[in-house]
């Protein structure tokens, strides 16, 4: 791990729903795991029904 760049700089995430690119915002904040809020939603129902959550 290159400690000299934000590590948001140096992850490449997928969407945990639809499996596209997340591009992350440069900055304070945790790592966008999500495309889209609305994918967010529909992941977290779905564990919901597999009783994960």
């Amino acid at each position: 791990m290159d400690y000299t760049k934000p590590v948001k700089a140096q992850t490449n995430t997928t969407c945990e729903f639809c499996g596209t690119d997340v591009p992350q915002k440069l900055g304070a904040g945790r790592l966008r795991r999500f495309c889209t809020p609305w994918h967010g939603t529909l992941q977290r129902r779905r564990l919901r029904t597999l009783g994960w959550m």
